[in-house]
């Protein structure tokens, strides 16, 4: 029997794995064996892929540049009368979903579409939402698009490799080029400089912390990129100069390029995640998934879709813009092992349980099963 043709409309599928749709995209591939799937990368991404995986190299570089959505839908135009299935795994601006919708909606062909966020969409109809299947990550945005008038909704948690993702020793090595004592205390945060108000929050903790004279290393892990809509580098930089300014650059390490998150989460004991708003963001971020796989506890602002993450407690969720709940939970897992201990094998559990990509490939599975007729 002739294998069904389903392409992924990815960003470029290429290293640095530092985006949550497009990783969650391609760990998805790798556990789906019952159909051809199409990954579009570039010519210098080196991916472990299988038989059934065809690599496409359309891309000029790593970036969803104009350039690259010129030359997508330029491919999505030629590949038209081969694949039957289109997976669209971010949600593409109005007029791009009208170009996409009229190219693939031609001779029978099947669209499904991922919204990584709906609280990142703009706009919200069926101009932009054109997936003869809607796949939601949350609770929250699939009842949201159903009180919308959506009924063609799914819900799929992401999911990530926990074999991959697991509790492991404190590599010393790191430890020591990043001037870490063995006596401090590792809190990560691996989000970004969007908001001024988490950037506040976090060097206000920063502070709080030294103050009290707690033994700790915080690190902005936080990927370089440019966007001028939220003045990221503006960000960045008044939180360097709140640092200076109040003497704690003893205490923060800012990285931008991370060769190897797995170890970065392995060498900290906390990882936070305090959120003013959930948009810009995957419904649930796959790096408190990986984090919690390695026995992490977090610490979350208590708002959704993000807090379906607590199916058990496996951290703390803070108050909203509650700075002083943010410190006094921060610092109390700092100073409680046995409290780290037991939220971060609550954690482990609940990523086996519910966020294993080996599950929810297989959910996917389903759905393409659904249209394989």
């Amino acid at each position: 029997m002739k294998q069904t043709k389903i392409l992924f409309i990815t960003r470029p599928i290429s290293p640095p794995w530092d985006e949550g749709s497009k990783n969650l995209s391609y760990n998805i591939s790798k556990h789906i064996n019952n159909f051809i799937i199409y990954l579009l990368s570039n010519k210098k991404a080196n991916l472990s892929i299988k038989k059934n995986i065809i690599k496409e190299d359309i891309y000029i570089n790593n970036k969803l540049s104009l350039l690259n959505k010129t030359i997508l839908l330029n491919y999505l135009l030629k590949k038209n009368h081969e694949i039957k299935i289109f997976h669209l795994f971010f949600t593409p601006k109005a007029i791009t979903s009208s170009i996409i919708k009229k190219i693939v909606q031609k001779k029978n062909k099947i669209i499904i579409q991922n919204i990584p966020s709906v609280n990142s969409v703009k706009t919200i109809n069926k101009n932009t939402l054109i997936g003869n299947t809607i796949i939601c990550l949350s609770d929250y945005s699939k009842n949201k698009l159903n009180l919308l008038g959506f009924n063609n909704v799914k819900k799929i948690y992401p999911g990530i490799d926990i074999n991959k993702f697991k509790q492991e020793e404190k590599n010393l090595t790191l430890s020591k080029k990043l001037n870490i004592s063995t006596d401090e205390k590792i809190i990560l945060y691996p989000g970004n400089f969007y908001y001024q108000d988490e950037i506040r929050m976090l060097t206000n903790l920063i502070k709080y912390l030294k103050e009290k004279n707690n033994r700790f290393k915080f690190i902005f892990a936080c990927r370089d990129r440019k966007d001028f809509l939220f003045n990221e580098s503006n960000l960045k930089k008044k939180a360097r100069a709140i640092i200076l300014k109040n003497n704690l650059k003893e205490s923060t390490i800012f990285l931008e390029t991370i060769c190897n998150m797995k170890e970065l989460i392995n060498l900290s004991d906390i990882v936070v995640f305090p959120l003013y708003q959930s948009s810009r963001k995957l419904d649930i971020p796959m790096i408190l998934l990986e984090s919690m796989a390695c026995k992490k506890p977090i610490i979350i602002t208590d708002i959704p879709p993000i807090n379906e993450i607590f199916k058990k407690e496996v951290g703390f969720r803070i108050k909203p813009k509650d700075d002083n709940d943010f410190f006094i939970k921060t610092e109390l897992l700092i100073n409680n092992k046995e409290l780290r201990d037991n939220m971060g094998e609550n954690g482990r559990k609940v990523v086996e349980k519910y966020f294993d990509i080996k599950n929810i490939a297989q959910k996917y599975n389903k759905i393409y099963n659904e249209f394989n007729l």
